[in-house]
């Protein structure tokens, strides 16, 4: 991971958002607990263009961008992923 700094503020950390920016994504929403299995708990976006998806059930999914969209839809308070936020 790249680490610059931007001028005039040698302290000031600046990194970049990239797919090496970000571990994992976790959801703490009250709604994630195992009395409803289908709820995404995390996702990983590290595997070569794909996703794992842990859900509340305890399986884990590996899945594409756009099946990651429709886990997203089918929760119980539905999100709508806009795009994929960058390109492998």
């Amino acid at each position: 991971m790249k680490i610059s700094f931007e001028a005039g503020a040698p302290s000031k950390q600046v990194i970049p958002f990239s797919q090496n920016a970000v571990s994992y994504w976790l959801r703490t929403d009250p709604e994630v607990d195992e009395a409803r299995p289908n709820e995404i708990v995390a996702v990983c976006p590290h595997h070569d263009g794909s996703f794992n998806v842990l859900l509340a059930d305890s399986s884990v999914q590996q899945t594409s961008w756009s099946r990651l969209s429709t886990y997203f839809m089918d929760i119980t308070k539905p999100i709508q992923l806009q795009r994929r936020p960058w390109r492998q």
